[in-house]
């Protein structure tokens, strides 16, 4: 007996989307299936961290911040995992004669909560239907049919107003007042982040460099990568109740891993304000950003 699955369609399904699946048999030979069902199947492939003593110490006495040191990616393991959506049992115990075919057309749920599907160097999701005849004799008859699920950016993301609270600074209220000026806080893989560095002094500061990073951050060991960044200026002096508004652009690149947050795996996007007075002096403005997948 030969299995086949048709999907409704060649585009991306989106979370919560229904997948409509067309499973069709074609019997060659009598055959006695004692199950048939088909599944939605999510499968992660992701890199954690071995485990070294030495390792993780040069790292703590280092302040290493990069995924890679001490070892390149032979300090790493690769893990997959494969876990099972909707299932559904389309029939149960039947005996089909030679030279028969038949389909069923079946419905499955991609859960609201699914993660997309990715290409990322830490992060590696695939979906895909699966149906699986379980012979009276035999090995199970299996067949798959791959999809992609994208999780586009929502309209009311692209123009929600940043509200203060989601700033995150260490400089004292009574120095200055730091801020982003942005149009919203959720961006696509290959957008240019426009905004503005915004600074309100109450006293007299002199700054030797001023720049914003762009930082993608995961749940390795110790993990903060700058993705990209551009300094503003270089010594700059502003007075008491001066207000200082310089504008930036920052890339994102295109085929990064975007926000995602999954069972194994956490990677989370922000945008840093970087003020420097002296060597021993800097303060930063921290807000986090959403960054949604290209397809």
């Amino acid at each position: 007996m030969n299995v086949e699955i048709k999907l409704d369609r060649q585009t991306a399904y989106h979370p919560g989307d229904f997948i409509k699946a067309r499973v069709i048999l074609n019997c060659r030979k009598e055959t006695t299936i004692q199950i048939a069902q088909i599944t939605l199947i999510c499968e992660e492939k992701f890199l954690v961290k071995k485990i070294d003593p030495l390792l993780i110490l040069l790292e703590l006495l280092l302040n290493s911040l990069t995924p890679f040191a001490f070892g390149g990616t032979n300090a790493y393991s690769a893990i997959s995992d494969r876990h099972e959506g909707s299932k559904q049992v389309f029939f149960e115990d039947r005996i089909f004669p030679s030279e028969f075919n038949q389909y069923f057309d079946l419905k499955l749920e991609i859960p609201p909560d699914a993660i997309p599907s990715l290409e990322g160097r830490d992060l590696k999701v695939k979906w895909w239907v699966e149906g699986r005849l379980n012979p009276k004799k035999g090995f199970d008859i299996v067949a798959k049919s791959k999809l992609v699920v994208s999780c586009t950016m929502p309209e009311e993301r692209s123009v929600r107003v940043i509200d203060p609270s989601e700033f995150d600074t260490n400089c004292p209220p009574e120095k200055m007042e730091i801020s982003f000026i942005l149009p919203r806080s959720a961006w696509v893989c290959g957008e240019t982040i426009e905004g503005q560095l915004s600074v309100h002094g109450h006293e007299d500061l002199d700054f030797t460099k001023i720049q914003v990073a762009l930082i993608q951050s995961g749940n390795w060991f110790y993990s903060k990568e700058t993705v990209s960044s551009v300094n503003l200026s270089g010594n700059t002096t502003i007075t008491a109740e001066q207000n200082l508004a310089i504008p930036f652009k920052v890339i994102i690149p295109r085929g990064m891993t975007p926000t995602v947050k999954s069972k194994h795996k956490e990677i989370s996007w922000q945008l840093e304000g970087i003020l420097t007075c002296t060597p021993t002096e800097e303060y930063e403005i921290v807000l986090p950003i959403h960054v949604y997948s290209e397809n």
